[in-house]
Order: C-alpha cells, then structure tokens, then sequence
C-alpha cells in the first residue's frame, strides 16, 4: 500500500480528473479540501487544477480551493484576487474571526453552523474547517486574513470559523490568542463514548477499513491506558483517535490556559437535538445577539438534515464500554454530565 502522502496525492489526482470532467460536483471539491497535501504536492498538481474551468455554474467551493493552491504553489495575487471574489469584497484589508467554534469533531458542530443562519448578525465562513490554527499555520496570517470579509464589507457583524480540531490540537489555543485574545469560542461535548463510535463509524466510511469496533477501541483502551494521565493531557490527533479525541478535560484546560472562562461556550451535542431553539438562544446570549426564532422551517431545511448517520453505531459489549468509561474516559464522562 502506498503510504499516506502518496496515497493523499493519487486521491488527488483522481478527484482532479472528476473536476475536470463536470467542474459542478461539489462532493469532488469537499474532498479536495480536506486532503492532507504538502506544499510540495499542491505544487506539483495545480497545473491540472487550473485545467479546471471556473465557470459561473461550477462549485462555489472551487474559487477557495484554487485560491489556496495558488498561494501555497502558484501565483498569490490571483490567489488574493479568487478569494476577495469569492467573498465578493474587493478590499484585500481582510480581518480575522471574533467567533471559533473549536469542536468537538462528531457532536454537531455541522448542525449547529447551519441553525445559527437565524441570526443575520454573524457572519459565518462558507467553508467549513479551515485548518488555519493547526494544519496551515505556515501557510501565514496574511492567508488567514484573506479567509475573512473587511470590515466594511462586515457592517458590524460578527465573523464565525468553524473547525473542530482545533479543541484538540495542543498548539491550537496559543497560536489562536496570539492572532485573537478577545475572541468568543464555542465548544460542542457529546457522550464521550458515543463520540467515539461515531467517529469510528466516520473513519470507516471515509478510509473503507474493515476494522471492527471492538477490536479497534479495545486496542486504544490499552494504548491510552499505558501512557497515563499525564502523557494522555499532552496528546493532540493520535490516530485511530476514537477515544483520544473524546478526552475533552485536558483538551479544555489547554484553552483555559489561553483564555477567560467567560470566553468560552461549552454545550451539550444531546441538547441540541433535544431543543435546538434553546441551544441556538444560549448562543446567541453568549455572543451579544438580538433573540431570534429557531422556526420550524429553520430546523428541517437547515439543521438535521445536514450531517445525518447514515448507519446506527456499531456495537461495543457491555464490558468494554463500561470499562472506557471507568477509566480514560471517566473525566469526560463526568464534564459532560456536569454541563
């Protein structure tokens, strides 16, 4: 099997061909965003991205893609020129979010951007996960800034981002308070456990392995255990990161260190399905926003029907699951019921 680089970059190729192909199909672009490519690669590739047409009734995605090629690889003022007109700010002067939703990854943070287009004074990105505060630091704040309306353009509203690694990325909260001290950030918690089978669920339908649940998160348990609470508070993305990434304590003290308890938002994935208005209200408390009605209309046509599972999760046995959450995932579990 070829190794992660190598494979990201055939994945590339071929999502590339697609694109060439019918330039509309926005699950290709999605797809595109998300790889893991190095400078180097982006390099080598954008000559068959720019063979992509830009045509009015392409993806609304592909002008931010191709403005990131272009600045990592290619030419940065048509890098500059692709993301003011995707913005449709003519003004290069961008700012930066006053707004993070930070995570945590499979607890509705998809959902929940979709039900805040109830208030009209936040601005949210279009592009979901950016990956600025861990995956494209280097890429620089300028390219950051670039992301982000003028404020002119603003007209005082708030600017939102969106991407749920960031809770678990140990540079994250420090990179984030030195670009934005005074920014708000919402955190989404969902059952620890429950966390993690979705995620796993996740990973095998986006790397098509055949792992099953219990083998997996047994491995982990065992993994996680070995290393100790004080080795388990340094972690960031460890891989198959199901129960890594639910270990939310440590993940929260990393950004308390960084910020004022006030300036974060931590919710519960469960009360959001419960009672969307309520949670969407608490929000827009949290931010300074008018109250708004959540309608009915607002929850079927924006919300659940978003980021469905597609499949129930899969089935742990009764001992694995109770010990998961006797043990690594025991302050988890007792931070969310808290909230």
């Amino acid at each position: 099997m070829p190794d992660d680089a190598d494979g990201a970059a055939q994945r590339a190729r071929g999502l590339l061909q697609g694109l060439q192909a019918d330039p509309r199909r926005a699950d290709l672009v999605r797809s595109l965003h998300f790889l893991p490519l190095d400078g180097a690669t982006i390099a080598g590739l954008l000559p068959l991205l720019r063979q992509v047409p830009l045509a009015d009734d392409a993806s609304p995605l592909l002008p931010w893609v191709r403005s990131d090629w272009e600045w990592v690889g290619g030419d940065r003022d048509l890098a500059c020129r692709l993301a003011r007109r995707a913005l449709d700010d003519p003004d290069e002067g961008g700012g930066l979010p006053q707004v993070l939703l930070i995570g945590a990854p499979k607890s509705g943070t998809t959902s929940l951007l979709a039900y805040l287009q109830v208030f009209p004074e936040l601005w949210r990105h279009p592009r979901k996960e950016l990956h600025f505060l861990d995956g494209r630091w280097a890429w620089g704040e300028d390219w950051y800034r670039l992301q982000f309306p003028s404020p002119g353009r603003l007209q005082g509203r708030l600017a939102m981002e969106a991407t749920p690694d960031y809770l678990q990325d140990p540079q994250a909260p420090e990179r984030a308070a030195a670009l934005m001290p005074e920014a708000r950030l919402i955190v989404l918690l969902r059952e620890p456990l429950r966390r993690a089978l979705s995620w796993f669920q996740h990973r095998q339908r986006s790397l098509g392995v055949g792992e099953e649940a219990e083998q997996l998160i047994s491995a982990e348990l065992h993994q996680l255990e070995r290393l100790g609470p004080e080795q388990r508070a340094l972690l960031g993305w460890r891989s198959p990161n199901c129960l890594a990434g639910s270990l939310y304590v440590d993940q929260i003290k990393r950004w308390l260190r960084c910020y004022q308890e006030h300036q974060i938002l931590v919710l519960r994935f469960e009360d959001l399905v419960m009672d969307p208005a309520a949670t969407c209200q608490r929000v827009g408390r949290f931010l300074g926003l008018p109250p708004r009605e959540l309608t009915l209309e607002h929850r079927q046509n924006l919300g659940q029907a978003w980021n469905v599972a597609p499949d129930p999760y899969p089935p742990l046995s009764s001992r694995l699951a109770g010990q998961c959450r006797r043990t690594v995932l025991r302050d988890a579990l007792q931070l969310w019921q808290q909230i």
